[in-house]
């Protein structure tokens, strides 16, 4: 999604906008923008008139290319199926925030590990923590899950990062409520967007 910025005015009759046309267009296009003003610059005028102005088009032009700066923000929201404190990489309350690696690289390791025929060996939550984590740490996994991991609790404070971000350009991954939610609300926050499946 992009979001125009203030339209950047030129100075004079045919000194177009330059910098929010190629806003419009996408910031990649912004050369083909810039030529397109220049040609524009140039029609219905003498010779000698004509090479002025696009020259000072061209010399403006040049200037906000120079000049562009935007921000870019890639975020992964997590997509509903992985958003869950009984992943591995998570088990927020279970695992201590510090000084417990050896425990976490043991889940890590059961939660990869196989069989000789390929199936899991640890088939699911609480399979593959039972025995690291004790009894108590695993409810308060579980309990941290249904308090903070469903779409519902997590939406408002993925849109708050993104707003305090204030990105010119972002791409967000796992976005799997795109009509219902994402896209609304990115145009609250004053944002285009498309929606790509990811290629297998």
């Amino acid at each position: 999604p992009l979001r125009a910025a203030e339209p950047l005015a030129a100075a004079g009759d045919q000194f177009l906008r330059v910098g929010w046309a190629a806003e419009q267009l996408g910031l990649r296009d912004q050369r083909k923008a810039a030529a397109g003003a220049e040609a524009r610059a140039g029609a219905a005028t003498s010779p000698r008139v004509a090479h002025t102005r696009r020259r000072r088009v061209r010399e403006m032009a040049s200037n906000i290319l120079k000049s562009s700066q935007f921000r870019v923000l890639q975020y992964n929201v997590l997509a509903k199926r992985y958003a869950r404190n009984m992943e591995p990489w998570f088990l927020y309350d279970g695992l201590k925030p510090e000084g417990d690696d050896a425990r976490a690289q043991a889940i890590l390791a059961r939660h990869a590990s196989r069989t000789p025929d390929g199936g899991f060996a640890y088939k699911g939550w609480p399979s593959y923590a039972e025995g690291i984590l004790t009894a108590a740490e695993i409810a308060a996994v579980e309990a941290r899950d249904r308090r903070d991991f469903p779409f519902e609790r997590r939406a408002p404070r993925l849109l708050d990062v993104i707003a305090r971000a204030d990105a010119d350009v972002l791409s967000l991954v796992e976005c799997d409520e795109y009509e219902q939610h994402w896209a609304p609300k990115l145009r609250e926050l004053g944002y285009g967007s498309r929606w790509h499946k990811r290629p297998k």
